[in-house]
């Protein structure tokens, strides 16, 4: 199981086939995903605004159910974080002003 990507396993997830029985491939997926080291993220707190537009744009551009599961995919979630967790903080300094 370790030559299976993240990406690999992020599809298990999003795509249930019949051939799986009792989601024990979806949750031995799950599972890996989680027990791997995080990727580092490559948004930083000054590229956030720009990543999560950019972002917001892509999803727009989806047209199908299947457009937006392969972006979904292809997404970092640690890029997501990072970006989310910067805006938070800025929306918190405003806050205080």
């Amino acid at each position: 199981m370790k030559n299976l990507t993240n990406e690999r396993l992020k599809e298990i997830i999003a795509h249930r086939s019949p051939s799986l029985r009792w989601g024990e491939a979806e949750a031995m997926a799950r599972e890996l995903l989680v027990l791997r080291p995080g990727e580092v993220a490559a948004v930083t707190a000054e590229s956030a605004p720009a990543y999560l537009l950019g972002l917001m744009e892509q999803v727009k551009a989806c047209n199908t159910p299947e457009e937006l599961r392969e972006l979904r995919s292809r997404v970092s979630l640690s890029d997501l974080n990072t970006a989310i967790g910067s805006i938070d903080q800025a929306i918190e300094k405003l806050s205080n002003l």
